[in-house]
């Protein structure tokens, strides 16, 4: 393969997700996650590699405007008008609903051909463990080969379950998910967990 020189860097600092609205208190993603692209920096001299890092704070819960201010800067850098920076961002949202909307109708067609009785496992994970089949060590592949139904958290209409008052502050996005997962689960007897986590934060 051909190698080629790295240009740009993209490693935005994510401070939160959509929110839930006023049932939680807030959405963050953890702070790792947050302070990556400082973090790096200090084991890695991008300068010295010639790469230019792209690190633009986002709030994701936030509207349009938030999020043009925010990527400004990265726009001018890449030689982007106003203009074409709303365009991309649109099409981005366009095409992130469209995912979500098919991922949560896939979910509902395997739950309603479910039968009373019949078992599915379901992967309960943060995304970047449960759909990586290097950190997951391939369990869900696996548990696929023994003839278990898998389905992954994600597919569930978590947004759909209303958290118990007892998780008004649970202010970690993927920690509202895992819960309502959770809630979910344990009132539909056809649904069993299994639960993959490498940390200790959280509902974990």
């Amino acid at each position: 393969a051909e190698q080629k020189e790295i240009d740009y860097l993209w490693l935005p600092s994510i401070i939160n997700l959509a929110s839930r609205g006023v049932q939680t208190t807030d959405s963050f993603v953890c702070p790792y996650v947050q302070s990556l692209c400082y973090t790096s920096k200090s084991s890695v001299d991008f300068v010295a590699a010639g790469v230019k890092v792209l690190q633009p704070a986002l709030y994701l819960h936030q509207d349009l405007r938030h999020r043009m201010d925010a990527l400004a800067d990265v726009a001018r850098e890449l030689g982007c008008s106003r203009r074409q920076l709303r365009q991309a961002l649109e099409a981005a949202e366009a095409a992130q609903q469209a995912f979500e909307q098919a991922r949560q109708d896939r979910g509902r067609e395997v739950l309603a051909a479910l039968e009373p009785g019949q078992r599915a496992l379901v992967v309960v994970s943060r995304a970047y463990n449960g759909c990586d089949p290097g950190a997951n060590l391939e369990i869900p592949r696996k548990l696929r080969d023994m003839g278990e139904l898998v389905i992954p958290m994600d597919f569930l209409p978590l947004d759909d379950v209303e958290l118990p008052k007892d998780w008004i502050n649970m202010y970690w996005r993927y920690g509202q998910r895992i819960l309502s997962a959770a809630e979910l689960i344990a009132h539909d007897d056809r649904l069993h967990v299994v639960y993959i986590t490498n940390f200790g934060c959280g509902p974990d």
